[in-house]
């Protein structure tokens, strides 16, 4: 007798997973909730921003066991955690203790209702005198407050930007950090603020735009604004020190020659001994706008357009920087409205904001062509002044 064969068929094994999640949530010493950090997972490209309530969840992290550090951003992991920093994958009850101040800042006008701003600059100087800048952050929209991580133990200096102005204020953080408050203002009693005070004839702008910006000589500080030009304009938040200054005046799209002005009076330079009102004085007279054209040599032919920019800067003469200026196309039509930073070779352009009178250099460079320098004059009575640049190749 034969038995029947039967084929035994073995169940397929199940493949144990190989990563898992780690999850948790961030916190000050004080125990309140963070809620403008990044936790990162180091050595692994793993990160996660906090939620309001100073949550996270990071998927897919390998198991194991891994250090997490906590920061401003994907690459930052600045601020010291006090107690664990290792765990395992798969732990999703981790309490990260971070030594970091939470600022919110909000920004209010000269009679203290809120003001709206789009762009927060900090100046962060720890306490042991080691400057560590801040640097800024701009946003699309303008809003009345926001709120940043910072470190503890330091000096914050900020200065929002908006429509209605530029506002400022000091905070000092606490040694081991902590949730703070900090409210912007025009005006200040603890610091100088700067009173651009502007005469002449501003009825006879369409659109006035003024570009200003303040560099400290001595310190880290630098302001730089754009907004709509006013009879008074204030700086604040400034501290004693030396300071550069830079103002121009943006002329809108279509302005003719004879119609521009610009601010004349200013002084390159001003020093600020204490707290209190800085007046400086400007006055709008006439000003020039500056044609180029920018012709190659025969041997160059454009390929794409993009090969063909140039970078163009125009420097005060004794300045150590050039003026931030954008060029605008001239055809037989009015000027368009789109600006160019680097304006395409073959075209004429013509400067977006007008030049009071004095002495001034045009450098011309680009990556096919010899760089090209020439001086000239703007006189008193303003005008246009028109540039041939001959671009010859490399």
């Amino acid at each position: 007798m034969v038995e029947d064969e039967q084929e035994v068929v073995e169940a397929p094994m199940s493949t144990p997973p190989q990563t898992a999640a780690l999850a948790g949530r961030v916190v000050m010493v004080d125990g309140q909730p963070v809620a403008s950090v990044t936790v990162r997972v180091e050595g692994l490209g793993l990160h996660q921003a906090v939620a309001g309530d100073g949550s996270f969840r990071i998927e897919e992290a390998p198991l194991g066991q891994h250090r997490l550090s906590v920061g401003t951003g994907e690459r930052d992991g600045g601020f010291e955690l006090i107690g664990p920093d290792h765990f395992d994958a798969g732990d999703e009850a981790i309490v990260l203790v971070a030594r970091v101040s939470q600022v919110t800042f909000t920004a209010q006008d000269r009679d203290g209702a809120p003001a709206l701003f789009r762009s927060l600059s900090l100046e962060v100087t720890p306490h042991d005198g080691t400057p560590m800048g801040g640097g800024g952050a701009y946003s699309s929209r303008e809003r009345s407050s926001t709120t940043r991580a910072l470190p503890p133990n330091c000096t914050v200096r900020a200065w929002a930007k908006g429509s209605q102005g530029i506002f400022a204020g000091t905070i000092e953080t606490p040694l081991d950090g902590g949730a703070l408050d900090l409210v912007l203002r025009s005006d200040s009693e603890d610091t100088a603020t700067l009173e651009l005070r502007v005469s002449g004839g501003i009825e006879r702008l369409v659109e006035p735009r003024v570009h200003l910006r303040v560099r400290g000589l001595d310190a880290h500080t630098y302001i730089a604004a754009e907004q709509a030009l006013e009879r008074t304009m204030l700086v604040p938040g400034l501290a004693p020190g030396r300071y550069s200054l830079e103002v121009s005046l943006m002329q809108a799209s279509g302005t003719e020659p004879e119609e521009a002005l610009a601010l004349t009076g200013l002084p390159r330079e001003f020093e600020i001994e204490g707290p209190g009102p800085i007046p400086i004085d400007a006055v709008l007279a006439p000003g020039a706008l500056v044609g180029l054209e920018l012709v190659p040599s025969d041997s160059w032919t454009a390929e794409g357009g993009a090969e063909g920019a140039v970078t163009v800067e125009v420097t005060p003469q004794g300045a150590e920087r050039p003026l931030e200026m954008e060029w605008w196309q001239v055809t037989d039509a009015p000027l368009i409205q789109c600006a160019f930073d680097m304006p395409p070779v073959g075209v004429r352009v013509r400067s977006d904001r007008s030049l009071a009178p004095g002495a001034y250099e045009l450098r011309v460079e680009g990556e096919d062509f010899q760089p090209f320098i020439q001086d000239f004059e703007v006189g008193v009575q303003g005008g246009l002044v028109e540039l041939l640049v001959p671009l010859v190749t490399k």
